[in-house]
């Protein structure tokens, strides 16, 4: 990740976006490189604007949140500041599995 100081992510967040990297750059580095720019800066609009997720996935925690961006789902907690991003999925199928314990 780049300059992401507005934004904690969770370990697990680099690993998303690398596999990110590697499925765009099979076809175009530059876009990849691109792509994972436009992620980053969304991650850090959401945590300006928390409410941009409105996506709430536990009816019960309306901290946790998350925000589609093409094929993919940025998962966060926006509470406490920064926000946390905790994933960024691809095409989630089976989120709560993914997210259980979040």
């Amino acid at each position: 990740m780049t300059n992401m100081a507005s934004v904690r992510a969770r370990p697990q967040v680099k690993k998303d976006l690398l596999d990110i990297w590697v499925r765009i750059a099979a076809a175009s580095p530059l876009r990849a490189d691109r792509y994972l720019e436009m992620l980053e800066h969304r991650m850090r609009l959401l945590s300006a604007s928390p409410s941009l997720g409105n996506l709430r996935l536990d009816p019960s925690d309306d901290r946790v949140r998350a925000h589609g961006v093409d094929n993919y789902l940025i998962v966060f907690r926006s509470a406490p500041r920064p926000i946390e991003i905790v994933r960024v999925l691809y095409d989630p199928h089976d989120i709560a599995d993914t997210l259980q314990g979040v």
